[in-house]
């Protein structure tokens, strides 16, 4: 006959009343766009056990799926290798019994600082709430082209700011560099500064939420103001659009400060 196990202060299979014979599997989804790898650590009644996975990367939904012998008494998720910082990887643990899922252990924000860990969390976030700072840099565009950006797969930026140079050629015109950023619903919000470039000139925007006038200029330096609250989901742009760009205008690379966040899939 099979020893009584003692009281213990977490769940185990023996003490379902459905088919001892059922499968259990442990399920992490992850989102990032950092490379490295994430241990998934714990422990059964029977044995500890360590599971390395390395995500692709993109910002993509990973899943990955392992089986186990009982239902865990602790579990620990972190990352092993690669420099996670805060919002940079979203996690969700799972407990799947006969190829179901029954039951999500943990779910949240990890990076250097926090942890997942059940049935306890004992770490907390360092900001709570918020997301990952981040500047996106454009590519640099040809001349007489314009600078884009497009939110990747999976992401969501909060707009912070932006700013963006634009050289000017001989071309006796004037130019007005305007900042566009649309959604996929089309959606817009814009940005300008009514201060017309003309030829020759070198000129730096910065595009802010200042809640004052948008035509705030200190010789080379032009300060536009910004909607409030611009959140931007996969596959928006955030893109100049110049009004009377000539050929040889030179628009160089935008930078664009964003707290990100990942959109569920």
């Amino acid at each position: 006959m099979k020893p009584k196990l003692p009281q213990l202060p977490f769940i185990t299979r023996e003490m379902f009343a459905f088919d001892h014979g059922s499968t259990y599997e442990l399920r992490v989804a992850l989102q990032t766009d950092v490379a490295g790898t994430i241990a998934l650590l714990g422990s059964s009644r029977e044995a500890p056990f360590r599971y390395n996975m390395t995500p692709v990367a993109d910002g993509s939904t990973e899943i990955f799926t392992f089986k186990v012998t009982d239902i865990p008494t602790f579990l620990t998720l972190f990352h092993a290798t690669g420099s996670y910082e805060h919002g940079s990887c979203y996690a969700k643990l799972y407990l799947r019994i006969n190829g179901t899922t029954r039951w999500m252990m943990a779910a949240g924000f990890m990076s250097a600082q926090q942890q997942l860990s059940w049935p306890m969390q004992v770490s907390k976030s360092p900001i709570p709430g918020r997301g990952r700072m981040r500047t996106i840099l454009s590519a640099d565009p040809a001349a007489g082209a314009e600078a884009s950006i497009t939110v990747p797969n999976g992401q969501i930026y909060k707009v912070n700011g932006v700013s963006v140079q634009i050289v000017t050629d001989a071309t006796i015109a004037n130019r007005f560099l305007q900042l566009i950023m649309t959604n996929p619903s089309g959606q817009r919000w814009v940005g300008i500064n009514d201060t017309a470039v003309t030829a020759s000139l070198t000129r730096n925007y910065t595009f802010s939420q200042i809640g004052g006038p948008s035509g705030t200029n200190q010789e080379s330096e032009f300060l536009c103001n910004l909607p409030g609250n611009i959140w931007l989901d996969e596959a928006s742009t955030i893109a100049t659009s110049t009004i009377g760009i000539e050929s040889g205008d030179n628009i160089g690379i935008m930078a664009v400060h964003v707290e990100q966040f990942w959109e569920a899939e």
